[in-house]
């Protein structure tokens, strides 16, 4: 009989939470916030270490189950449409299976007795040492078939961008567009364009609330109920494209950084339309 260690249970599934969410968060491109996805694995790990003990038989039901998974997908990413969270839940979901194939697999390919799945919490009897291992891995595995929904286009690649306003702070995927030069003509910093429902999560509600499907259609006086609150320093960037032209809303992040690299001289501006059609980015960086 194995004897059962509520604080070993709550970190094994707290960690694997965390990977999951990860995962779904680097699949999607969208943004997403480290601290956030933290907070929904706590949960995740407390909910799991609930329902390892047969007592608790209402929240282990299917059921029980699938609305926790919700919930834990609206702590870590928040909700912003339904067709955005349901593309995430869907995500989520669909990496649980393919992590739970796995870990069986393992468990009967090479004949792991030490690992007890009840009611779809995991628990352990290794040491932390191997814990860590199959951790890294994870992680690693989520880093190399995860980023930018796996996938790079013929013409440019992903980038992993991180942005930071105050203190929010939001990672997201962007693609390099190669035959993007866009840039402020007046700094002649870059400009990222960006998904408006990714850029939003760095504005304060106040200013967040303003920039809306219908203000987007009249860019000047948008421009102008921004620049009235006065807590983002925005500015216009002009753009030209084949048979468009106009202007974007623009401004500088407090921080921000490419692939770990953090860099200075770049803008961030807020699409009016989306940009990735769900194939792993929400945000174009040119050169």
């Amino acid at each position: 009989m194995t004897t059962v260690y509520i604080d070993t249970l709550f970190l094994i599934n707290a960690l694997i939470d965390y990977i999951l969410l990860l995962g779904t968060a680097r699949f999607s491109g969208h943004a997403f916030s480290r601290k956030r996805l933290l907070i929904a694995a706590i949960f995740g790990g407390v909910y799991s270490a609930a329902i390892f003990f047969p007592s608790l038989t209402q929240i282990s039901s299917l059921a029980g189950k699938f609305i926790a998974g919700i919930f834990i997908v609206f702590i870590a990413f928040g909700y912003l449409n339904i067709w955005q969270f349901l593309r995430r839940v869907g995500l989520f979901f669909f990496i649980s299976f393919v992590f739970g194939g796995g870990v069986t697999a393992l468990y009967n390919i090479f004949g792991i007795n030490s690992v007890i799945v009840k009611n779809g919490a995991m628990y352990t009897s290794v040491s932390i040492k191997t814990l860590m291992l199959f951790v890294a891995v994870c992680y690693l595995f989520v880093r190399l078939f995860f980023t930018g929904g796996g996938k790079a286009a013929d013409s440019g690649r992903i980038l992993r961008i991180g942005a930071k306003m105050g203190d929010r702070k939001i990672f997201f995927s962007a693609f390099e567009d190669t035959g993007n030069f866009l840039r402020d003509s007046i700094s002649n910093s870059r400009v990222i364009l960006v998904e408006r429902e990714t850029i939003l999560q760095l504005f304060p509600s106040d200013v967040r609330c303003k920039v809306t499907d219908e203000s987007m259609k009249n860019i000047p006086e948008l421009f102008s109920e921004l620049h009235k609150a006065g807590e983002i320093p925005f500015r216009l960037v002009a753009y030209s494209s084949v048979g468009n032209e106009g202007m974007l809303i623009a401004f500088r992040p407090d921080w921000i950084e490419i692939n770990g690299k953090e860099e200075t001289n770049i803008l961030l501006a807020i699409s009016p339309t989306t940009l990735s059609g769900g194939t792993g980015y929400c945000a174009l960086i040119g050169h």
